[in-house]
């Protein structure tokens, strides 16, 4: 469909997925800037994010999951 309508898009190989999920954050401020930050603490580059009431996601690149997940756990403290 893209094509057909002559969009130009780019893709991006080797990403991978982090969240943090939990009912106990609706209406909460702050945390999707803790989220940021934590990431941004790391420099890890966030390349789409999703959030819903009790979830905030980030695309990364998957060789920084790991760390993503430490940092996520120690600004949360997890």
């Amino acid at each position: 469909i893209l094509n057909r309508l002559n969009y130009v898009y780019t893709t991006t190989d080797n990403c991978g997925k982090v969240s943090v999920v939990g009912a106990g954050m609706r209406g909460v401020t702050g945390v999707i800037a803790t989220f940021v930050a934590a990431l941004a603490n790391e420099n890890i580059t966030i390349l789409q994010t999703v959030d819903s009431d009790t979830t905030i996601s980030a695309i990364i690149d998957e060789k920084y999951v790991n760390n993503a997940v430490q940092a996520l756990h120690t600004a949360f403290k997890l």
